[in-house]
């Protein structure tokens, strides 16, 4: 493996190890919630109603709800974000068609529409405008002579 794809392996490991944090992180307020309310009995603050006992049971059967739904959902945010990423795309160095079978080459756009949640729009970039830019000026000057 060269040293250019390890290097962006790890970057992007690195990138989804952040995007774990931050779910798992709601998941743990989460958690803080359930035994806060389990505790404090928030219902009964908020809504003005008869205080309960703390019942540890039902907060231990919330608590493994949420654990759960982490897991999966961290695990599974994980493993398709980097299926995702990891994925080699060839993409036609002329026209920039993507290649998406052995004979079949597709407009990337369309390519990224329909295969994701991604809306795309398109603009210029500064280099490509300045180039732009300068052909239209000697098209200009030319066409005035």
């Amino acid at each position: 493996m060269k040293k250019s794809e390890v290097k962006r392996r790890l970057k992007s490991d690195k990138l989804f190890g952040k995007i774990a944090f931050w779910q798992f992180l709601g998941f743990l307020i989460m958690l803080a919630i359930v035994w806060i309310s389990e505790i404090v009995d928030l219902p009964a603050i908020f809504f003005n109603l008869k205080i309960r006992e703390v019942d540890v049971f039902r907060a231990c059967i919330l608590s493994a709800a949420v654990i759960i739904s982490s897991i999966i959902t961290v695990g599974h945010t994980y493993v398709q974000q980097k299926h995702i990423i990891r994925g080699l795309l060839i993409i036609c160095s002329s026209c920039g068609k993507l290649k998406v079978s052995q004979n079949s080459w597709e407009d990337i756009s369309l390519f990224l529409e329909q295969r994701s949640l991604a809306a795309l729009s398109h603009g210029i970039c500064p280099e490509c405008y300045e180039k732009l830019m300068k052909v239209m000026d000697k098209q200009s000057s030319s066409s005035s002579k």
